[in-house]
């Protein structure tokens, strides 16, 4: 099948430059390329599975993109549908030459059993090394992960290429590592200048129209502000509420606590602003910790404060919290800001 596909249309100059940079950056067994939505990535994919030569495993985020692999085959690299069947799967129980299949497909085996697992391990290790083909991995869920990386490391000799749009530059450090851990540091990129420079996308532009807020609103949000400054005062007063902040396991021992709080470092910031805005000093561990000394901590901002009320409930140690005094005065705190 795959000495049967070639391309029959026209590759654009951004595409063919990927194409041409693709055996420079494959040493490590990876190829993570990032292109632009409009720049034609899953025919890029299909172009690069072709040339390496390998029965591939693709792997998407849902069905609606899992059958865009199918559907760009024919006519772009194949004429016709038929006769391919035994080559194209959409299975992953019946691997074939190109298996198209999605992550919640592949938890499922991980999550039944170790024996469905090692079998689907087996089929895929009986086609030879193969082509991992991982598309927008950033939108897996959490559990998703566990089931992919068992699956790399138990595949010897796969080539791993990391498709995505959109990489997930602002997630937080736990997320990010965990994504280049896979898909290793981005080799290629297509951006949307390019495509825009072409006449493939079309340029935009954002227009901002300002208006002067009348009487009776520009009072209420008046009064909001000053509501908002009189709460900081109060709050950043109150050496009982302090004293518990203090005391937050994130604060008292954030080593045992590190993945937690560096999957929501914003959390572990915002505690130690309101500290600093109390004029008590911050523990170091936790400073440390985030490479951050108290003097390059920004103001106690109405923003900063929200972030802190509504986390309280968004961790396990931020579950222990909320029996707290503390804790009451944010849920408190928390709908007054809102």
């Amino acid at each position: 099948m795959l000495t049967d596909m070639q391309f029959k249309g026209a590759w654009r100059d951004y595409q063919a430059r990927v194409l041409a940079e693709m055996d420079s950056h494959i040493d490590d067994a990876r190829l993570h390329i990032v292109a632009a939505p409009g720049s034609g990535k899953t025919i890029l994919g299909l172009e690069l599975m072709r040339r390496i030569g390998r029965p591939a495993v693709i792997l998407s985020p849902s069905l609606t993109i899992r059958n865009q692999w199918r559907d760009r085959l024919f006519p772009l690299f194949l004429d016709e549908p038929h006769g391919w069947d035994a080559h194209i799967s959409t299975d992953i129980n019946a691997a074939a030459t190109m298996t198209i299949t999605t992550y919640q497909a592949l938890h499922a085996v991980h999550a039944s059993g170790a024996a469905q697992f090692d079998a689907l391990v087996t089929a895929f290790e009986r086609m030879g090394p193969i082509t991992l083909i991982v598309d927008e991995a950033h939108h897996l869920r959490r559990e998703w992960w566990s089931a992919l990386f068992a699956l790399r490391e138990r595949l010897q000799g796969t080539l791993l290429v990391a498709l995505t749009a959109t990489p997930p530059y602002d997630a937080p450090f736990a997320e990010w590592a965990r994504y280049e851990a896979l898909c290793g540091p981005i080799d290629s990129e297509i951006s949307v200048p390019e495509l825009v420079r072409n006449g493939d996308l079309c340029p935009h532009q954002d227009h901002i129209h300002l208006s002067r807020p009348h009487h009776d609103e520009w009072a209420l949000l008046v009064a909001r502000r000053e509501a908002i400054e009189r709460l900081t005062v109060a709050l950043t007063g109150d050496a009982g509420l302090i004293d518990c902040l203090m005391a937050h396991p994130w604060l008292a021992d954030p080593e045992a606590h590190e993945e937690e709080l560096l999957d929501r470092p914003e959390y572990l910031t915002a505690l130690m602003i309101m500290i600093h805005a109390a004029g008590r000093a911050i523990p170091r561990a936790a400073t440390n910790l985030l490479s951050i000394a108290d003097a390059a901590l920004p103001s106690l901002t109405s923003d900063w404060l929200e972030r802190l009320c509504k986390a309280c409930s968004m961790t396990r140690a931020a579950r222990a919290f909320w029996g707290t005094n503390a804790g009451a005065r944010c849920a408190a705190n928390s709908m007054a800001l809102g």
